[in-house]
Parts: structure tokens; C-alpha cells; sequence
């Protein structure tokens, strides 16, 4: 929604939704712009346990592997 509210007057001649890549295409008079679509994937307990089992390992200095081992014990505790 936000989209087409900042678009001023720019007319939008086509929009995909490239839903397997997660991607939106928008092509306009003289442009193409392209918006990633941020997803999150529920994780089941089976799922969760498997790979606490497997001792998942994880650098503490990465971005996002910690929150990932933080959130699947969030999880599992749930």
C-alpha cells in the first residue's frame, strides 16, 4: 500500500509477484523497479529438535545465526 501512495504520479504499466523468489516487479513509463518481500518460515518442534540434536553450531560473531539459535530455543520451549 505504501508503494502506491510515494509512486506521484508515476504510471504503473505492470506488477508481478514472483512469489517462489519473492520478489515484486513493478515496470513504469521508464522504469523497473524490483522489491524483495521478506518471509518467515514457521519452524515445527520436530524440526526445531532435529536440529538442536544435530548441534547446530554457530559463530556468536554472526549477525544472524544467533538470533536463528536464540529464536529455535525460543521455540522449542513454547
Amino acid at each position: 500500500d505504501e508503494v502506491w501512495k510515494l509512486q506521484k504520479g508515476y504510471k504503473v504499466l505492470e506488477w508481478k509477484l514472483y512469489d517462489s523468489y519473492g520478489i515484486h516487479s513493478l515496470m513504469m513509463q521508464s522504469m523497473q523497479i524490483y522489491i524483495l518481500v521478506e518471509k518467515k518460515y514457521p519452524l515445527t518442534p520436530p524440526t526445531l529438535s532435529m536440529m538442536l540434536e544435530k548441534k547446530l553450531q554457530i559463530d556468536y560473531e554472526s549477525k544472524m545465526t544467533y538470533p536463528l539459535c536464540k529464536l529455535i530455543k525460543k521455540q522449542l520451549k513454547k
